[in-house]
């Protein structure tokens, strides 16, 4: 071989050395890029699920407002009377003072039938006085 050939042959190994080299540096990056890449999607794994979680929590929190119910008021038989039998009289629907009283219909109907049956035994009563 003569020293033109020789330095044509040192010439393409001292360039593919180089290839070599700088191909080894870019994987490497992309290696570093890679493990970045999978703590970002780790991270985004976890703060989903807390979102989820969280979210899930608040949903649970509101259903639990919408159970509670306001306590019974503590009245009597004919202070709850003459609330439904007001209510009546403005004309309000038994649904709706069933609702807000907390009773059902039919405990609205039978206070307003006790409301009137008193209201007619006080009617007698001050016929037979009078």
């Amino acid at each position: 071989m003569n020293a033109s050939m020789m330095w044509v042959v040192a010439g393409l190994l001292a360039v593919q050395s180089g290839a070599l080299l700088w191909m080894a540096f870019k994987l490497r990056a992309v290696g570093r890029a890679q493990a970045r890449i999978g703590r970002l999607a780790d991270a985004i794994v976890m703060l989903t699920d807390t979102t989820e979680a969280g979210l899930a929590t608040l949903v649970r929190e509101i259903e639990q407002l919408g159970k509670r119910r306001t306590p019974p008021r503590a009245a009597s038989r004919s202070s709850i009377a003459r609330r439904v039998a007001d209510a009546a009289g403005r004309g309000d629907d038994p649904v709706r003072i069933a609702s807000r009283e907390s009773l059902s219909e039919s405990e609205v109907r039978l206070h307003l039938a006790l409301v009137e049956s008193d209201l007619s035994q006080d009617a007698r009563d001050g016929a037979l006085r009078a």
